[in-house]
Parts: structure tokens; C-alpha cells; sequence
């Protein structure tokens, strides 16, 4: 999933609603770049 994919809460005009959802994907694809690095820097 993206981040353009989440739904936006119609009620939500500003659409802060999805922000700890993108937070959370944010922080998974930040650890994946991290162990991806690290893994690197062994070889």
C-alpha cells in the first residue's frame, strides 16, 4: 500500500486523520531501509 492509497475520511477536511496510519508506514519503511543498509555494509 501507498500512502496515496489511504482512504481520507470524508468528516475529515483536513485530512489529519490518516497521519498515524502514514506515521506507521512511514516508520515499517524506514526499518526496512535500515536492515537493507546494514546488510550492505557486512558484505
Amino acid at each position: 500500500m501507498s500512502l496515496g492509497q489511504l482512504d481520507q475520511d470524508p468528516n475529515d477536511q483536513h485530512g489529519a486523520g490518516v497521519i498515524p496510519h502514514k506515521a506507521q508506514l512511514l516508520e515499517q519503511a524506514h526499518e526496512v531501509l535500515v536492515q537493507a543498509l546494514a546488510s550492505v555494509d557486512r558484505v
